[in-house]
């Protein structure tokens, strides 16, 4: 039994080192696979170059219907790509898109949604700041939480 625990914890190691190892260009690539794997038809000329539109059938990216591990990963790939300060398009992104990243932050920290949205896309899990005010955002995530919601604003998103 405990060779089995050994090469578990190792495949593991393997694949945290794996994740790290990636450069902005495959997390980018692997976030949007989902996304293209499930028919979401981009709207990024950078996404239609690299994917193609071929067969897409969901124009809402709300409505691509993720898995919660696909979600999940997402939401850590998202936060790779801050924490490694990759270059995000977002002057492109659509209201969805912006939406979903400052999100990303708001659950990343820890805060507990309120809305039906928020909560059937992100869910509460392991959530434990109910006010807003009491999210201890580090400076970086502020600033972008504003940055997005500058551009939230600009596209006269919801």
């Amino acid at each position: 039994m405990k060779p089995i625990i050994v090469f578990l914890a190792t495949a593991g190691f393997s694949m945290a080192h794996a994740a790290l190892a990636q450069d902005c260009q495959q997390l980018w690539v692997e976030r949007n696979s989902y996304y293209k794997e499930l028919g979401y038809c981009f709207k990024t000329q950078t996404a239609i170059e690299y994917f193609g539109n071929g067969g897409c059938h969901i124009r809402n990216e709300s409505e691509v219907p993720l898995t919660s591990s696909q979600r999940a990963r997402i939401n850590q790939i998202q936060n790779l790509e801050r924490s490694r300060g990759c270059n995000v398009d977002s002057e492109s992104m659509s209201c969805d898109q912006l939406w979903i990243e400052r999100n990303s932050i708001y659950k990343h920290s820890g805060f507990c949604f309120k809305t039906r949205r928020a909560i059937e896309y992100f869910g509460n899990g392991g959530c434990r700041y109910q006010n807003e005010a009491d999210v201890p955002f580090s400076t970086a995530d502020r600033a972008r939480i504003t940055e997005i919601t500058r551009l939230e604003r600009e596209s006269h998103c919801d």
